[in-house]
Order: C-alpha cells, then structure tokens, then sequence
C-alpha cells in the first residue's frame, strides 16, 4: 500500500526495496521535539540522551541539522573568501563558490549517514554486539552529534585562521564527547 493510502506505485511494485515508505515514521517529529534534542547534543557528556532518543527515533532533526551544516559552510565559507579578497585588495570582482555546495553534500551526508551504516555493518560482520544499536539509532545520533559544527562553522566566516581552528577543535572535542559518552 502506499504512503499516500492509494495504491502503490510502479516503483513499489516493482522493487518495493528502493521506495521510501518505511522511512515516514521517522521524519514525523515535532519541532519541539528536535529543538530538545539538539539542545541535548550540544552537552557534550549528556548520558540522558541516548535512551530518550531509543524510545522514538527520528531522521527528521538529523537531516535538517546535516542540511543545515551545508548551507552554513557555504555562506560562512564564501563570507570568509570575500574578507580575504577585499583585504588582498585583489581588483578582480568576487564570485560565490557554489561548488562547495556538492562537495559539503557529498562529505557530509556521506559521513553522516555512511559510516555509521559502515560501523553498523562491520559490527555486524565482525564483531559481537550484546547491545546492538538499530542503525536508524546509530544514524540519528552520529548525525545529531554534528549539531554543535552549525554554531562555529558560523564563526568561522571570520578571517583569523587560529580562531578557526579553535572553533573547529572545540565542535570536534563536543561533538567526540557526545558520542563517547551516549555509546559507553
């Protein structure tokens, strides 16, 4: 049956595999319920986390936040070329860069939705799971972790490189920090 409540489409006759339908029950969170759980991301040893997120997983706040992130570093990055080019008093006119946008999408949504996927699959191989995570789980979560690079990438329009590099350094100790603490 389809997602509509019609009947089901060619795709879903002929691979139902490759249609979307089992995803819908994890893109129906509230905003509230998003805004908490990012909220609870940002603090970077909450243990509280991982079992109210188990109770109603969603994909809904992880995609926005990777989305988010992409359309962060496009801006800031083009912020920050634009500082260096007035600054460099270059007489060219400045141009966007908009082929950040598919290498952000590709990194990003990669790591964020492929190595859990990875992990998962090489657990399953090779490991020995007593508590085994279902991968919609591993996915949220890995991808809410990335909640706290949305902030600093912002800041990182700014063109000093060490405060860059700190920002980057502190989104990579919380976002760490958040997944060691909701995995051990």
């Amino acid at each position: 049956m389809a997602a509509n409540g019609g009947s089901p489409g060619a795709l879903e006759r002929w691979c139902p595999a490759l249609t979307l339908t089992p995803l819908v029950p994890y893109f129906t969170a509230s905003s509230k319920t998003v805004r908490n759980r990012v909220a609870g991301s940002l603090i970077p040893f909450n243990r509280r986390f991982q079992p109210q997120y188990a109770e109603s997983p969603d994909l809904y706040g992880p995609f926005w936040i990777l989305t988010t992130l992409i359309l962060v570093l496009f801006v800031a990055g083009n912020i920050e070329r634009y500082s260096r080019h007035t600054e460099e008093e270059i007489e060219e006119d400045f141009y966007y860069s908009y082929s950040l946008i598919p290498s952000a999408m590709a990194i990003l949504y990669g790591v964020g939705i492929g190595l859990p996927l990875l992990v998962k699959c090489l657990v399953n191989t090779y490991g020995q799971s007593e508590h085994a995570t279902p991968l919609v789980n591993a996915v949220g979560i890995y991808a809410y972790s990335f909640s706290s690079f949305n902030i600093t990438c912002l800041f990182c329009a700014i063109p000093i490189d060490w405060l860059q590099w700190l920002l980057i350094s502190y989104s990579a100790i919380t976002s760490l920090s958040f997944l060691i603490s909701t995995y051990w």
